[in-house]
Formats: C-alpha cells, sequence, structure tokens
C-alpha cells in the first residue's frame, strides 16, 4: 500500500467516519483484550522510549490569552497534581 493510500484512508477514518466513532466497547470485549495483553513481556528499547515519552515536560497554557498556567516535569507528576486538587 503506498503513502497515498495510507494517507486518504487515514483521513476518511476521522472523527463519525470513524469505526469506533459515538461507540464503547463492550465489558467482554475488554476483557479479551486484557487477556490477550497480560503477560506480555516488553523489550528494553521499548520500555526505554516509554519512559522517555512519560517523562516529557507537559505546559499547560490558557486558550485564549496564550499564557503558561502550569508546567510539570512529566505526565505522571501532572496526573498526581491533578489528584491531589480534586
Amino acid at each position: 500500500m503506498s503513502a497515498e493510500d495510507r494517507a486518504r484512508i487515514s483521513v476518511e477514518r476521522i472523527g463519525e467516519n470513524h469505526p469506533m466513532f459515538g461507540k464503547k466497547h463492550t465489558e467482554e470485549a475488554k476483557a479479551k483484550i486484557s487477556g490477550a495483553l497480560t503477560g506480555r513481556t516488553l523489550s528494553a528499547e521499548t520500555r526505554g522510549l516509554i519512559s522517555t515519552s512519560l517523562s516529557r515536560p507537559i505546559y499547560v497554557f490558557d486558550s485564549n490569552t496564550q499564557q503558561l498556567l502550569a508546567s510539570y516535569s512529566g505526565i505522571m507528576a501532572a496526573i498526581i497534581k491533578r489528584l491531589k486538587n480534586i
């Protein structure tokens, strides 16, 4: 499949045109997916890539003024801070 074909298909499946748009997985489907992923071993390279992506800085801006509201050292720091404020 050419890059143009992949791009065209990708655009055709955005938003409401996506087969899962507005749908949710059933509990049975979720259990099946979980079972398929349970016990999976990730390579050291993959674990490193995940770690790197989770530790990138997160910046939160006001959508109207573009003023920086907060910055976090990584996604986990942002989640922990958010949970403490609830």
